[in-house]
């Protein structure tokens, strides 16, 4: 059976690794500042742990209240780290001041009143406040569709709080006990395999977490448009496809997959008069436009330069032509402020009949021709097949 100090050492060396691994992850990956913030405070972790092992050869003040500090401040970056990663509160000021406050407890009850209960409990009530943290953080992750693992850290940190609970109470009821061997505390064994177990598993999970989260990061350039947010044409397309697929044929309610191809109006006289970065604000507003204003189900994509697509899988002719010129009312209401020019904004859209049969060129050939029409139409308009929906006068792009 392994002893205590075995136990301490394998920990320590666990801690080490998860630290070495954690920087090696901060240097690639330099937009994951959680990582720095990990890999820290596996580092202090690890610092911390040879000094427990060293108990009798260096001082006090090394083998008790640096030793534990170190403990207690890794657990705090570990929050810290966590809050990074979440966007939360890091709470500087009350975890520096925690800190502090167990250095100076931790002094007290090994040089002026020396008493091991009072060490341990003191040393555990630093770190049950912030495992608690980490554990409530988790439990409210952001990471949609990847909550397993937050779940997991958020179950280890809560089993170390209740761990760190019960060595306070046992602390409690020896108080009075002389005991001066930290090693030969009751339970000590299983309680440095549980927390060689969390240092394990939670360096696990962070490591897959930042995997998930830069994956997802470069999913997002492969297939969004880094401008406007929505979708590139490539995946467009995809996810048009993917949907037609598993479309129902022939629906009696006329419903089927409706696409939409819009252009802006004038755009490049707005770009050469106003310059690109205006033209930019434009197409981000418009962007805008259509999240807001298009049902959950829709699909919509940037086609390049100012041509935008939308499917609308659960539409009618009447439907889609109905949400076309909610798009196109919003649009023209637009007012993007460019220096002193407040630049007006207008969109003609062009509608394919729905249909659920046809191929994805052949819908977004129709919606062309559409557009087209509505452009010869006169522009801010929007048309199904070869005829013009709504007609409006065009007005002055700025004012």
């Amino acid at each position: 059976m392994l002893d205590t100090r075995t136990l301490i050492f394998c920990g320590g060396v666990g801690q080490l690794l998860a630290a070495l691994l954690l920087i090696g992850v901060a240097v690639i990956h330099r937009r994951e500042l959680a990582a720095r913030y990990w890999a820290c405070a596996y580092l202090m972790l690890a610092l911390g742990t040879p000094l427990f092992i060293m108990r009798g050869m260096v001082s006090d003040f090394m083998s008790i209240v640096v030793a534990n500090t170190l403990s207690i401040g890794g657990v705090y970056l570990i929050y810290v780290g966590v809050a990074q990663f979440e966007r939360r509160p890091k709470y500087w000021r009350a975890g520096l001041s925690m800190l502090l406050a167990s250095a100076l407890g931790l002094a007290y009850w090994a040089y002026v009143d020396p008493r091991l209960p009072a060490r341990v409990i003191m040393a555990n009530l630093g770190i049950i406040p912030f495992a608690l943290m980490i554990s409530w953080t988790m439990l409210r992750t952001r990471m949609i569709g990847q909550r397993i693992i937050p779940l997991a850290i958020s179950a280890l940190f809560l089993a170390v709080a209740i761990g760190n609970t019960i060595r306070v109470v046992d602390a409690a009821f020896r108080w009075d006990s002389a005991n001066t061997n930290a090693f030969a505390a009751p339970w000590l064994a299983l309680w440095l395999a549980l927390t060689l177990a969390v240092v394990f598993l939670s360096a696990t999970g962070f490591l897959i977490m930042i995997q998930l989260r830069v994956q997802a990061r470069l999913d997002r350039l492969a297939n969004h448009d880094p401008l406007t947010g929505l979708f590139n044409r490539r995946a467009f397309r995809r996810r048009v496809i993917d949907v037609m697929r598993q479309a129902v044929p022939d629906r009696a309610d006329g419903a089927g997959g409706v696409l939409l191809l819009m252009d802006l109006d004038r755009f490049k006289q707005l770009n050469d008069h106003f310059g690109h970065l205006a033209g930019d604000r434009v197409l981000r507003a418009f962007a805008n436009v259509l999240m807001e204003k298009l049902p959950p189900e829709a699909i919509a994509g940037r086609f390049g330069g100012d041509e935008f697509c939308v499917l609308l899988p659960e539409a009618n002719a009447a439907q889609a032509a109905q949400q076309a010129e909610i798009i196109r009312a919003a649009t023209e209401r637009l007012a993007v402020i460019v220096g002193p020019a407040i630049v007006r904004v207008q969109v003609s859209i062009g509608l394919s009949e729905p249909t659920t049969s046809l191929s994805f060129n052949e819908l977004l050939r129709r919606a062309d021709q559409a557009l087209y029409q509505a452009k010869s139409a006169g522009r801010n308009s929007v048309a199904l097949g070869d005829k013009a929906l709504a007609l409006m006068q065009p007005a002055s792009l700025a004012h």
